[in-house]
């Protein structure tokens, strides 16, 4: 049987060059696709950003201050009129329960049937029955 190789064997080195090899690759791999995400999450961030930018109000600060994106514009402002702001009236709706029964019947038995008993029962066979003719 061989002996492991050791750090003086020429096959121990080989060995471990291969195993810090494969470390380097990992953490470099590893680093580069941490960047790539990084970095391909700010460009849309980016891009959404300027996408739903709007005019900049006078002191260069935006008029949307600390709204929702989805909220529109004018309703952050003071300017808006009650009467021309949608209205929302929550109210209870109806409902209805509907309750469906369906049976449904099996295409072919299941099973033989038959009884579940704890003593075992012994069943005589008499004579087999007589051969049928065919028809």
């Amino acid at each position: 049987m061989d002996a492991l190789p050791t750090r003086d064997d020429p096959r121990g080195r080989r060995r471990n060059r291969y195993q810090h090899a494969v470390a380097a690759l990992t953490g470099l791999a590893t680093a580069g696709s941490l960047t790539a995400t990084g970095w391909i999450a700010g460009q849309a961030a980016h891009t959404w950003q300027t996408a739903h930018q709007t005019t900049t109000g006078p002191g260069g600060s935006s008029s949307t201050g600390n709204r929702h994106p989805s909220t529109p514009a004018s309703a952050t402002r003071g300017d808006d009129r009650e009467g021309e702001r949608p209205r929302i009236v929550l109210r209870e709706r109806p409902t209805r329960t509907r309750t469906s029964t369906r049976y449904v019947a099996p295409a072919a038995p299941v099973g033989g049937g038959g009884t579940v008993s704890s003593t075992p029962t012994h069943v005589t066979q008499g004579a087999p029955p007589a051969p049928s003719s065919g028809s």
